[in-house]
């Protein structure tokens, strides 16, 4: 039961992350957009690092079964890995241009 919850919960927070975030910082006015991109990597960054350390210290001070406690660092393996691609994104070290351009041309054809 716990490792379920542990799972729906992470995946509830990711779901805010990654869509509830982008969402509640979007402004448009008349189809401008005129929120802060800086603010919506920042709000996303900040959410991962939460669910990061969340997950860690759930899973180093509170998980007492080794199942739910090897459940919660395999999510601290995927915030991690998520935070440092955000990261890196931000940082402008990688980019999804490619996978930009390789969803528009599926919506062109549709």
């Amino acid at each position: 039961m716990s490792r379920l919850l542990v799972d729906l919960l992470n995946a509830i927070l990711l779901g805010l992350v990654f869509i509830g975030v982008p969402a509640a910082a979007s402004a448009r006015f008349l189809g401008v957009h005129i929120s802060s991109s800086g603010q919506t990597r920042q709000l996303i960054l900040g959410g991962l690092g939460l669910g990061l350390a969340a997950n860690a210290l759930s899973a180093l001070l509170l998980a007492k079964k080794k199942p739910t406690r090897a459940t919660l660092l395999r999510w601290t393996a995927v915030f991690a890995a998520l935070l440092t691609l955000a990261g890196l994104e931000a940082a402008g070290i990688i980019g999804f241009a490619w996978l930009r351009h390789a969803l528009r041309w599926i919506k062109g054809l549709f």
